[in-house]
């Protein structure tokens, strides 16, 4: 699925609840550096989305996109923030040292 079809995607099922969609664009190239989609539903909220161009990582740019969508969860009045990361991701650390936490494990079967 393209970026393009993702964000439909998102604005399609935008009727269960509300997204946020931020980007971080490089105005000499219009290249994506980096996008964040958050959801957010009554009193819950969730991180669907972190990514930041490998080229770019490392000058704070995930931290930038991160900081500004938890700022609109409390906005909103949102204090259940979840997301969901693969298991042996090297983010769980930075997410860690944001104030997440391991809450539970989702096992599958290799395939």
């Amino acid at each position: 699925m393209t970026f393009e079809e993702r964000i439909e995607d998102y604005k399609k099922n935008s009727k269960y609840g509300e997204y946020r969609i931020e980007l971080l664009i490089e105005l000499e190239t219009d290249n994506i550096l980096g996008f964040c989609i958050a959801y957010s539903k009554s009193v819950s909220g969730k991180i669907e989305v972190l990514f930041v161009d490998e080229k770019y990582r490392r000058n704070r740019f995930g931290l930038k996109l991160m900081n500004s969508a938890v700022e609109w969860f409390k906005e909103k009045q949102v204090d259940d923030i979840e997301l969901i990361v693969v298991y042996g991701n090297e983010a769980v650390s930075f997410y860690q040292k944001l104030g997440f936490y391991p809450r539970s494990i989702i096992m599958t079967t290799k395939s």
